[in-house]
């Protein structure tokens, strides 16, 4: 608002705009397809897109709760989504795309525009600058192709928004609901826990370090890597395994603010006992079962 008025952008005008339902309605179409479109770049065997899609899960999770039942996920989405289209587009659609195009023409200032959006959203967990700047990019045609109405991208970006919310927290407890003790591996596993833990019943130790492993195994390949740690240490509760925030009992203490890379790089160093810059089942079980002998 103070950038449209410092340079006599007719923001009130966009805002005010007159605009056909039939666009509108065009426009939250747009809006679901390209939700529909990832949704489907996810089926690929593509780690950048399934990376993407773990982050974003979790983000979702952590920002709502992995426990909200379907009508707060419903209630909190639609008022995220409402928050980021609106804001963003008043300044990248509304303000950043015209004031670029007074100097350097239309065409350029909606490239220009769609990747400072995609520049912007880099840090933000799920955020990809090449996906957000093609998502940026879409929103400044909409706008410009309807005559400069702001609400045309503003209810295609809040479909998108809304649909991707609701979509990522569902998906994201689906992976929470995965997490259960496979039998078959468990039985190869019993005699290993007893080994590192004699003093417990070794089948319900090997439960316990597969529950724990199975959560922070986000891609589920048989290994945790820093970013998974990362990722689960924002998302899960593991303090009572001895990975956690604060202080006490564990064995690798984390500040409050757990995205530090220090501190996420200690406690993973803790556990990668074989530097291979990955945790195995193996590793995390000799890890927990040193926790528990020092407790």
């Amino acid at each position: 608002v103070v950038l449209a008025a410092v340079f006599s952008l007719p923001l009130q005008e966009v805002l005010a705009a007159g605009v056909e339902p039939e666009r509108l309605v065009n426009a939250a179409l747009v809006g679901a397809g390209m939700a529909g479109g990832f949704a489907v770049l996810n089926l690929l065997p593509l780690d950048y897109i399934r990376e993407i899609e773990r982050d974003t899960d979790l983000f979702c999770l952590g920002l709502m709760g992995k426990d909200t039942k379907p009508g707060r996920v419903f209630l909190y989405s639609l008022a995220l989504a409402l928050g980021a289209s609106v804001s963003e587009e008043i300044f990248f659609r509304g303000v950043l795309l015209p004031l670029g195009a007074q100097y350097l023409g239309e065409g350029v200032s909606l490239v220009v525009s769609s990747l400072i959006f995609g520049v912007g959203h880099t840090n933000t967990p799920g955020g990809s600058t090449l996906l957000e700047a093609g998502l940026g990019a879409v929103f400044g045609y909409l706008f410009i192709s309807s005559g400069g109405n702001l609400l045309v991208p503003i209810v295609c970006h809040f479909v998108y928004d809304f649909i991707t919310f609701v979509v990522s927290h569902t998906r994201g407890k689906a992976r929470l609901e995965g997490v259960n003790i496979r039998e078959k591996f468990l039985s190869d596993q019993v005699q290993k826990a007893k080994q590192f833990f004699k003093e417990a019943d070794g089948e319900q130790f090997a439960a316990f370090c597969m529950q724990v492993f199975q959560l922070l195994d986000l891609d589920k390949n048989g290994f945790i890597s820093v970013e998974e740690l990362r990722q689960g240490l924002r998302v899960f509760d593991v303090s009572r395994f001895g990975i956690g925030r604060g202080g006490g009992n564990s064995a690798v203490s984390l500040p409050s603010d757990a995205e530090e890379e220090d501190s996420v790089e200690k406690a993973f160093n803790a556990i990668d006992t074989n530097g291979d810059r990955q945790i195995s089942y193996e590793e995390l079980m000799a890890f927990l079962s040193s926790r528990l002998r020092t407790q």
